[in-house]
């Protein structure tokens, strides 16, 4: 009797990527095939990660090699000589520079898929990433990578498309967690309100970032949420906001005099200040007069 032939796979011996640091061994080899950087990109989130220092490293590590990942300039050689050629590879015939930015977008995206994008059921109360951002150097990275440097109609993300509306899939994905995780960590009735499960400990942490927060939202063109929180606006945020509005041009110099001037030119941040401040006058006006109320009440009482 004819023996079957046997699949074709039989004869592999099937070896897998068992940690974190074995993926990270994997990727410092130095004659990787794009294809196979591109392909260890896809599955890092799913190294296991045996220790929580290794999970902070692999953030820290995919935010590094995505960071700039919009910009062409960033990755080209300060040599010419090595960005004559084309290199063969299975996404066509690319120059070095296109390579290593195709794997800097690449890590972009999974960042997006598995760290950014809010993954839980229906039911839950927390979004997928909330654990992993209520530790301080996780967020302090996350923030660092989604700053802003000044351009000629205001403030732009380094590593997000701006206007927002020209962003992509991957991009709003990013936008929509930054937003969220803002109005969460920062609620509008301050440290008394009930906060996530997983946050309890993590208020006074997240009101460090208050004024990062306000950066972001700028960015995003969102500053107007913090109209809800005009009580609980401090100094320190409104020192940022004045700093946004007044801008400053692409070669650094501060780009107006006064707020009035500012607002008048469009200015979201002068504007959202000059609201604020309005807001926080007429909220001590009514305490005052409160304040008045409640003691002729109780001085006329008293005279009965």
């Amino acid at each position: 009797m004819e023996e079957k032939e046997r699949h074709p796979l039989v004869y592999q011996s099937p070896v897998g990527i068992h940690s974190w640091e074995e993926w990270k061994e994997y990727w410092k080899r130095t004659d990787l095939p794009v294809e196979f950087r591109h392909s260890l990109l896809h599955f890092g989130f799913q190294a296991e990660a045996n220790y929580p220092e290794d999970f902070i490293d692999q953030v820290k590590f995919y935010l590094s090699l995505a960071d700039g990942y919009r910009w062409e300039d960033n990755f080209i050689d300060q040599k010419p000589e090595n960005e004559k050629f084309y290199l063969q590879t299975c996404f066509g015939s690319l120059y070095p520079h296109e390579i290593r930015q195709l794997l800097a977008r690449k890590t972009f995206d999974v960042l997006c898929t598995n760290l950014f994008k809010d993954v839980s059921k229906s039911w839950s109360a927390e979004p997928s990433w909330a654990e992993k951002v209520c530790n301080e150097e996780i967020l302090k990275v996350i923030l660092h990578f989604f700053r802003t440097t000044p351009a000629f109609d205001g403030r732009r993300f380094v590593n997000l498309t701006c206007p927002p509306y020209k962003m992509d899939n991957h991009e709003q994905t990013a936008a929509k967690f930054l937003l969220q995780l803002i109005e969460l960590a920062w609620p509008v009735g301050g440290a008394s309100t009930q906060l996530l499960e997983c946050w309890k400990h993590s208020m006074e942490m997240f009101e460090r970032f208050y004024s990062s927060f306000i950066g972001v939202l700028d960015g995003l063109r969102r500053l107007d949420i913090l109209l809800a929180r005009y009580k609980i606006i401090n100094n320190v945020c409104l020192s940022k906001l004045e700093e946004l509005a007044l801008g400053q041009d692409e070669q650094g110099e501060q780009k107006f005099k006064t707020l009035e001037e500012a607002n008048l030119a469009g200015s979201q941040a002068a504007e959202i200040l000059i609201l604020l401040r309005l807001k926080q006058k007429e909220h001590q006006r009514q305490k005052v007069a409160g304040g008045v109320k409640l003691f002729t009440e109780k001085h006329e009482a008293a005279l009965q």
